[in-house]
């Protein structure tokens, strides 16, 4: 049999070049479309399998003039993509006349048994495939398939349009907030004795910078910042510095000191003037946090992308040497765990895109309930293999909101995967639905509580940053993805958590 393989990945074309070698297979390749025209007007093909996303002739277009061709129409057609993966590419793809469509990675076995398959009928042109389709209904579909890859393309970068606004937004707001602060209110102002470092004097406002009295504040040593200030007795007029200050209730601030040589009582003093920065530079590392974020998202897509076909590859091997080797043996229980590796390497690869290129949420009118209902037989087996009661109660009377179903369901899906992970052997996870009035806006609320173990406060403000776990198993984006969701919809997510006594997550959506 002669097999034409068709992919401008030329780790993809040499991969599948061997597999086919092996099983006897006479294997012609091309990189694009317009190759693969040229090696059908001069040599006999049995099966043709080809990608869809290469350059000069796309997978589709090839297909197209294929399966137009009088001499070629009846060589069966196979699309093998990682790139086109939505439902309507595939429609699309088979109501050209291809005979199947396969996305990548895939099993070897499955792409076999497809070959195979297909050359078995050899001869019946799919029903659905040429002459269904005219010309104009083909440049039609075509091109929507071209607009909704472009228009995925715009939504992202509309987001990351949105994210720097918001960023300059806040930048703005901080800005004006400090410039009034500044130029407005009265700062906390200390008068320092140099030779003791021994505070004579302070104002109102220090005393609310340090949470306590005058007469607390009196007899403070600055001791500590002396080497600040001594600039000013070497002829500096105005020294400016940032340190930080600890308040009567043991909170550490951080603060811009500006300090000049003053008379004061008959005597040489130091006035310092504070300036209040905690609050700018916790929006300052906000900002750089989620600019940091915005470029991990970009760099992990692009990583992911790049791992997808090696990984492929790598896959295929494995499977095709554990046929070399039969059951109970030892290389195939090293080949079996080598699998499994891949395996996972390639669920984080998924749940990286899913995070660095989250899809466009398609919101209907949906009733939360729905949503609970059809996402907890998803871990049933789970929680009957740990024992856990899962006790539901949800209100029936609940107002419907514009959610994505899938979305929301996968959020929920990963807290509840969470909370049976969290659960050692036996316990309980109690979901709830219910209304709530928040600052005069009412939200749909789904609380999810656990009896597991809980989460260290420490970690309370870490779970929702990416590839954050302390599973040996995680991927660290399950949380991060959840969030990602709920923001997209406007909603919010938000926990509580007890060391030894459990977790709740609530997810709260607007009522529009």
């Amino acid at each position: 049999m002669r097999v034409l393989i068709v992919d401008d990945v030329s780790e993809s074309l040499e991969l599948l070049r061997e597999i086919f070698e092996a099983m006897d297979y006479f294997v012609l390749s091309a990189k694009n479309g317009v190759e693969a025209l040229e090696i059908l007007n001069n040599e006999r093909v049995d099966v043709i399998i080809s990608d869809v996303l290469m350059p000069k002739m796309d997978g589709f277009q090839f297909c197209r003039e294929v399966k137009k061709h009088e001499h070629f129409r009846d060589i069966p057609f196979i699309f093998y993509t990682a790139n086109y993966t939505d439902p309507e590419d595939e429609k699309f793809g088979l109501s050209l006349g291809a005979d199947a469509y396969l996305i990548k990675p895939v099993d070897i076995q499955v792409l076999l048994g497809t070959v195979e398959k297909i050359l078995q009928r050899k001869g019946r042109v799919n029903a659905v495939g040429a002459g269904s389709i005219d010309d104009v209904q083909y440049l039609k579909e075509y091109n929507t398939i071209l607009i909704r890859k472009l228009e995925d393309k715009m939504y992202e970068l509309e987001r990351a349009n949105e994210m720097l606004r918001r960023m300059n937004e806040e930048l703005q707001i901080s800005h004006e907030q400090y410039k009034s602060l500044f130029e407005n209110a009265g700062k906390p102002i200390f008068i320092i004795q140099p030779e003791t470092w021994i505070v004579l004097e302070a104002n109102n406002q220090a005393e609310d910078l340090l949470k306590c009295t005058r007469d607390e504040i009196l007899n403070l040593s600055f001791e500590k910042y002396k080497k600040f200030f001594q600039p000013l007795f070497e002829g500096e007029e105005v020294v400016n510095f940032e340190t930080t200050i600890i308040d009567f209730e043991g909170t550490e601030k951080i603060v811009e000191m500006t300090a000049k040589l003053i008379g004061y009582a008959y005597m040489g003093a130091i006035q310092v003037i504070v300036s209040d920065l905690t609050e700018k530079v916790k929006i300052q590392e906000e900002l750089i946090q989620a600019e940091k974020l915005a470029s991990l998202g970009r760099l992990s897509a692009a990583i992911a992308h790049e791992i997808r076909n090696p990984l492929s590859a790598i896959s295929v091997n494995l499977q095709f040497l554990l046929r070399k080797f039969p059951e109970g043996t030892q290389e195939r229980k090293y080949l079996e765990l080598t699998l499994e590796g891949v395996r996972r390497i390639e669920k984080i690869v998924e749940a990286t895109l899913n995070f660095a290129r989250p899809s466009k949420p398609i919101v209907k009118e949906e009733n939360i309930n729905d949503v609970i209902n059809a996402t907890l037989p998803l871990v049933e087996i789970s929680t009957l293999k740990k024992k856990i009661d899962v006790i539901t109660k949800l209100e029936p009377e609940l107002p419907k909101i514009r959610i994505d179903f899938k979305q929301i369901q996968q959020v929920i899906l990963n807290i509840l995967t969470n909370a049976v992970d969290a659960i050692e052997s036996s316990g309980q996870i109690r979901v709830s639905s219910y209304l709530e009035e928040e600052g005069g806006v009412d939200y749909v609320v789904v609380s999810i509580a656990d009896s597991g173990c809980g989460i260290p406060k420490d970690d309370l403000n870490k779970i929702f940053e990416p590839f954050y776990t302390r599973k040996s198993d995680g991927t660290g984006l399950g949380l991060a993805i959840s969030k990602q969701i709920m923001n997209s919809h406007g909603g919010k997510i938000e926990v509580e958590s007890e060391l030894g006594r459990g977790t709740t997550f609530y997810l709260k959506f607007k009522v529009k």
